[in-house]
């Protein structure tokens, strides 16, 4: 199992920081994916929450019953779990080396999720997510994946 930092990211502008903080480097990986990798899925991942890209993943009833109290325990917990497939159109697309433009556009998404006031798309993952719980969402999925990286100690 790969060790885990325990992050919390209040904002998006605590993100945003820890980004460029670990961009910055060195860091030291708990997990498979690079920083790169890490930004892309995630500006994937919030791209396909602003513009609808992705098709629902579950039936209707699964979003509304089973999905919801996941998902209503995560938001409350404030703990994504390991391990969990994410769909093909959201998983990085480079092969790890160090890419920036990947990384801005991911700090472009962060700026604008930060500042998005109008509603969200209907989620593919569970009924009734609302702008507020789903930049939530984002802010645990951002800190769930940061946590792996694991900026080293100067020296």
């Amino acid at each position: 199992m790969p060790k885990l930092r325990k992050l919390r990211l209040a904002t998006f502008d605590e993100a945003i920081a820890e980004i460029e903080r670990l961009r910055s480097g060195p860091y030291e990986r708990g997990g498979v994916w690079s920083l790169t990798q890490i930004c892309d899925h995630l500006g994937n991942t919030i791209d396909a929450g602003l513009n609808a890209t992705l098709q629902p993943l579950y039936p209707w009833v699964v979003r509304a019953t089973v999905m919801r109290v996941v998902f209503e325990t995560l938001l409350f917990t404030e703990y994504m779990p390991s391990g969990a497939p994410a769909p093909a159109e959201i998983q990085p697309t480079c092969g790890g080396e160090y890419d920036p433009a990947l990384i801005d556009r991911c700090l472009q998404m962060l700026a604008i999720v930060r500042d998005r006031t109008e509603p969200i798309p209907p989620s593919p993952l569970v009924t009734g997510m609302t702008l507020d719980k789903w930049k939530k969402l984002q802010r645990i999925h951002l800190a769930h994946h940061l946590a792996f990286l694991k900026p080293s100690e100067p020296g």
